[in-house]
């Protein structure tokens, strides 16, 4: 069941599961409402929170799961100019969704993105570095 959306300055962390002792803390803005594994962000990339972004298929789709997600199958892509890792593509009406892996090394760094049209791309970080080794797969053009 789903623990709520914690809604902390210019960004947003969805969640599933609490803790049996809720204790977990992710810098100064955090409480302990639950432990947190994975955040969606709406502003920024995920080194301005001190979070990590996610580089591995495997681990995309497992953070996907565990946020609530919609598709939780990720294409991997190589275009240039996108959120560095793990993103969710959504487009302004929320009918275009899509869980997306950007691998191009030109896209370090690369965080949250709005098009003039609505279209958002929103970095799912990770509150622990590490990750898994899940496959990449062929890669794909994301939606522009």
């Amino acid at each position: 069941s789903v623990c709520g959306v914690l809604a902390v300055g210019a960004w947003r962390s969805l969640h599933l599961r609490a803790p049996a002792t809720p204790t977990s803390r992710i810098g100064p803005e955090v409480s302990t409402l639950a432990e947190l594994h994975y955040l969606v962000i709406s502003s920024g990339s995920c080194r301005d929170r001190n979070l990590h972004p996610i580089h591995e298929r495997a681990e995309c789709e497992d953070a996907a799961a565990e946020i609530g997600l919609a598709d939780l199958r990720a294409t991997v892509t190589d275009y240039p100019g996108i959120p560095e890792g793990c993103y969710y593509f959504e487009d302004s009406q929320g009918k275009v969704q899509g869980l997306w892996l950007g691998k191009n090394l030109r896209n370090v760094g690369n965080g949250y993105q709005e098009s003039p049209g609505g279209k958002r791309r929103m970095p799912i970080c990770a509150s622990t570095g590490g990750g898994s080794s899940g496959g990449a797969g062929p890669a794909a053009a994301p939606p522009l």
